[in-house]
């Protein structure tokens, strides 16, 4: 075998990704999904030893879920520079490659958290704007009761005032 080169336990990441992915869906908010995101990357990737969510917005940074102030540094010092790694992972449509501490292994096994972590999210996000549906819907009706009470008017003449 190659210097450096690791030999893959397939076992062992089909595991650690079946656990994480129950994991990510048993949580209760967008975010905690995300906080569970970051951790499982510092868990699971090899040579990971912070993890963080880079959002950009225009030229605004913003960072979800850091696991050490390193990661909001970082993203903060990016943003200034209007520069650096995950700049170009989140701005172009291919990862960035660069020479990184990252085997061949740590990456796919990036790409394959980062994909159930989608899933996860998304799953996350549904939940929570039904949860807001239901609040939102409750006031309406109670909108649309006092209109129809005061007003004398259907319940369809109500919700189009509304």
């Amino acid at each position: 075998m190659a210097r450096g080169t690791a030999v893959v336990d397939w076992q062992k990441l089909a595991e650690q990704m079946a656990t994480m992915a129950r994991d990510l869906l048993a949580q209760d908010s967008v975010g905690a999904t995300l906080e569970r995101v970051t951790a499982c990357a510092v868990e699971i990737i090899g040579g990971c030893d912070a993890a963080g969510i880079l959002v950009i917005h225009g030229k605004r940074v913003e960072t979800l879920a850091p696991t050490d102030g390193l990661v909001v540094r970082s993203d903060q010092l990016q943003e200034r520079l209007v520069e650096g790694p995950g700049f170009d992972a989140a701005l172009l449509s291919q990862p960035s490659r660069r020479l990184t501490t990252f085997t061949q292994r740590n990456e796919t096994v990036g790409w394959l958290l980062a994909s159930h972590a989608v899933v996860a999210f998304c799953s996350a996000r549904t939940a929570d704007q039904l949860h807001q549906a239901l609040g939102t819907r409750h006031t309406i009706g109670q909108a649309m009761g006092i209109l129809m009470e005061r007003l004398k008017i259907s319940d369809d003449d109500a919700f189009n005032m509304l």
